[in-house]
């Protein structure tokens, strides 16, 4: 059987594999919402500056950007942002590996 690969199945495929992604991080954030603020909190600012876009090269459409991203991350210091003044501010920082 021959398959011929047709750019624009490539591309809804592409397409797909990022919304895939992109959806089961934002069920990753309502989970860890619930879970570990902090962690959810290192995650919705990490996902606003590391978008995944609906159009542009197929790395970056289907996710592949963002997760090489993701895991190319250091652990860092993270807070939970409460809104709170710091005299009033006793949430702990905690580090965050993004590989676990």
């Amino acid at each position: 059987m021959l398959v011929v690969r047709r750019p624009l199945r490539d591309g809804n495929r592409d397409r797909l594999i990022g919304l895939l992604t992109e959806r089961a991080t934002k069920t990753l954030m309502i989970y860890l919402m619930e879970i570990n603020p902090t962690h959810y909190s290192w995650l919705i600012e990490f996902y606003k500056a590391n978008p995944i876009p609906k159009v542009g090269t197929w790395d970056d459409v289907s996710g592949e950007t963002f997760l090489r991203q993701l895991l190319s991350m250091p652990i860092e210091e993270a807070t939970f942002k409460t809104g709170r003044q710091d005299l009033f501010n006793n949430v702990q920082s905690m580090g965050i590996d993004p590989r676990k």
